[in-house]
């Protein structure tokens, strides 16, 4: 994720990229943080649970006010982050990722709808910026009441 924004965006970055013929890691030019993960997959769920509302307005809360309407996503606020313990138990280790994947259907959800999103080009399909805020809600187990307050 960058340190600065209107909100929280993140992206998973493949480790290699290439540009015409030339190949190599991918260095980005402005500043960001990185959470390294074991697989690019892990990383796509990652990335949809850091850009889902209830993380957006967690951060946005908790985020230092900077000039123009922008907040400050320091590594700090992102270690306060509650993450659901079946996002954390997945990202702990390839084994258990294997294995929660294919028991959690909300994890699952996070991997594809994070796919699709990742492979559009500037026009983020609404249905799976939803289904990200569903499969978030329901991993924090959020009641339909906490999900109208978000």
């Amino acid at each position: 994720w960058r340190d600065i924004g209107k909100q929280m965006e993140a992206v998973a970055i493949p480790a290699q990229g290439s540009v015409g013929d030339v190949s190599g890691p991918i260095v980005p030019i402005n500043t960001v943080y990185f959470i390294p993960v074991d697989g690019h997959d892990q990383a796509l769920v990652l990335a949809a649970w850091l850009n889902s509302t209830p993380v957006r307005r967690y951060t946005n809360a908790l985020g230092e006010h900077a000039a123009g309407g922008f907040r400050r996503f320091f590594a700090w606020l992102t270690e306060l982050l509650p993450m659901p313990d079946a996002l954390a138990l997945a990202l702990r280790d390839p084994q258990s990722w294997e294995a929660c994947l294919g028991i959690d259907p909300d994890l699952r959800a996070l991997l594809q709808h994070s796919k699709l999103l990742h492979g559009s080009s500037g026009h983020l399909p609404k249905t799976s910026l939803l289904a990200v805020d569903d499969a978030v809600d329901k991993l924090y187990e959020h009641t339909r009441v906490e999900r109208g307050l978000l």
